[in-house]
C-alpha cells in the first residue's frame, strides 16, 4: 500500500462546532493526517451538524449510544474499510458517568475483520478515589479501561501517569505518551487591530492583561488567580484580569466586590474569537491544582500563541515540563512562590518575553499537531512493521 493511502478512522462522539476538547483534539489531528502526511482520514461520529475537517471524510452514523454501537461501528467499519481504527478515550466522553461496557464489547467485536488494526488513545482512564462517588464511579471505570486497551494492538495516552498505568496493564502491546497539541489555531492579528480589542476593554494605557482561560472547573484554581489579581494590585501594579471562555461566568460569580473594577469577561468565543482575545494579553494566568500536563490544552494555547504561560507543577506533572521548564513551574502548594513570579513578570517586558521564548520553544518540540502526528505515525508503523508510512513526509 502507498503510504500516502494509509487509512484512519478517528471514533469521537462529537466534533466542532459542538463545545467538546476531544472532538476538537480529533478534528486536529484528522486535519494534520490528512493534508500534512497524506493519510486517508473518516472520522466517525455520532448523529449531529458537525464540521467535517479538511481533507477528511464524515461518518455521523458510525456511533451511537449504549448496545447500538455494537451495530453501527462494525457496520461503518466494513463500509469503509480503514487500515486502523484510533479510539479517542474518556469515559465520560461516551456515557453519563463514564459507564459504557457495550463500547469494549463493540471493539473486541471489530478485532475479528482481520485487517483492521485498533489503537486507543486515553485522554483520560478514570476517576481517583478522593471520595466516595469518585470512588465508586472509578472502580468501574478503571476495569472498563482496562478491557478496552487490552482489546487494542497499540495505545496512546496523553499523560505520563496515564501511560504508566495502561504499561501495567499491557506490558508487552507498545503504549506510547503522546501530548495534545493547542486546539485553538492563531488567527493572524496585526497590531492595529490586536490595539483596537484591548482598548474595547476599556484599560488604562499601563495595565498589564493577564488572562484566564477555559472552562469551569475546580482543579483550574480560579481562586488562586483572583487572589493573585487582588496581591498585584495591593503591590500597586497595574494588573487587570480578563476571564476568556465558558469558565469566565463563574470567576465573575466569585470575583469580590473589591475587585470587580480590574476584572474583565467575555463569555463563551467561538476558536477564532479566542485566538484574538489571547493575543491581547500579556501573561496568561493557567494553575492547575494537579499540576500542568500534557493534556492541559487551555495552557498549551498559550503557548500556541507565543504567551507567557504561569502553571504549576504537582502529582500530574509529566517529566518533560520538569527536565525543560522546571524553573517557570512554582509547585501546587506555593502559592506566595506563584504570586512573586506573577508579580516579576508584571514588572518587566524582558522577563515576559523571555518566559514566552521558552514556552514557544517546549511547544515546538512537543506540542505541534506535525511533531503529534509525525509520532503517532511511527507507533504505527512500528507495531505493523510495515515500511515508511511516514516516507512521503520525510
Amino acid at each position: 500500500m502507498s503510504p500516502e493511502r494509509l487509512h484512519i478512522a478517528l471514533l469521537v462522539p462529537r466534533l466542532p462546532p459542538a463545545p467538546d476538547g476531544i472532538g476538537d483534539y480529533t478534528a486536529c489531528l484528522g486535519r494534520t493526517l490528512a493534508t500534512q502526511f497524506g493519510c486517508k482520514v473518516t472520522l466517525f461520529s455520532g448523529s449531529g451538524n458537525f464540521d467535517c475537517p479538511e481533507g477528511c471524510d464524515l461518518d455521523t452514523a458510525a456511533y451511537a449510544p449504549g448496545a447500538e454501537i455494537l451495530r453501527s461501528l462494525p457496520r461503518a467499519l466494513e463500509q469503509h474499510r480503514p487500515d486502523w481504527l484510533i479510539v479517542q478515550y474518556n469515559p465520560f466522553l461516551y456515557a453519563h458517568r463514564g459507564f459504557n461496557p457495550w463500547l469494549v464489547a463493540a471493539i473486541r467485536r471489530c478485532r475479528s475483520l482481520s485487517a483492521l488494526k485498533v489503537a486507543i488513545m486515553g485522554h483520560e482512564l478514570h476517576m481517583f478515589p478522593d471520595d466516595f462517588k469518585s470512588a465508586l464511579m472509578g472502580s468501574y471505570q478503571k476495569i472498563q479501561a482496562e478491557q478496552l486497551f487490552k482489546a487494542s494492538h497499540v495505545a496512546f495516552a496523553s499523560i505520563e501517569t496515564w501511560t504508566r498505568i495502561i504499561r501495567k496493564w499491557v506490558p508487552d502491546q507498545p503504549t506510547i505518551h503522546l501530548p495534545v497539541g493547542s486546539n485553538i489555531l492563531p488567527v493572524p492579528l496585526d497590531n492595529l487591530h490586536r490595539q483596537n480589542l484591548k482598548a474595547q476593554l476599556d484599560l488604562p494605557a499601563d495595565a498589564v492583561l493577564l488572562g484566564a482561560f477555559g472552562s469551569s472547573h475546580p482543579g483550574k484554581m480560579q481562586a488562586l488567580i483572583l487572589d493573585t489579581l487582588a496581591q498585584l494590585r495591593r503591590q500597586d501594579l497595574p494588573a487587570y484580569l480578563l476571564g476568556i471562555g465558558s469558565g469566565s461566568a463563574s470567576m465573575q460569580q466569585i470575583c469580590p466586590e473589591s475587585l470587580m473594577p480590574y476584572l474583565r469577561t467575555t463569555g463563551f468565543l467561538t476558536v477564532p474569537e479566542v485566538s484574538r482575545t489571547l493575543q491581547t494579553l500579556d501573561i496568561l494566568l493557567s494553575p492547575f491544582a494537579d499540576g500542568i500536563s500534557t493534556r492541559r490544552t487551555s495552557a498549551i494555547a498559550g503557548f500556541a500563541h507565543d504567551l507567557p504561560v504561569l502553571s504549576t507543577s504537582g502529582k500530574f506533572t509529566d517529566g518533560l515540563w520538569l527536565a525543560e521548564f522546571a524553573d517557570y513551574l512554582p509547585p501546587v502548594d506555593n502559592t506566595d512562590a506563584f504570586v512573586q513570579m506573577a508579580a516579576d513578570l508584571c514588572k518587566s517586558v524582558e522577563r515576559r518575553k523571555a518566559f514566552a521564548q521558552a514556552g514557544r520553544a517546549l511547544y515546538e518540540r512537543h506540542f505541534t499537531w506535525e511533531v503529534i502526528g509525525r509520532r503517532l505515525l511511527s507507533a504505527l508503523e512500528s507495531s505493523t512493521g510495515a515500511n515508511a508510512l511516514l516516507a512521503g513526509s520525510r
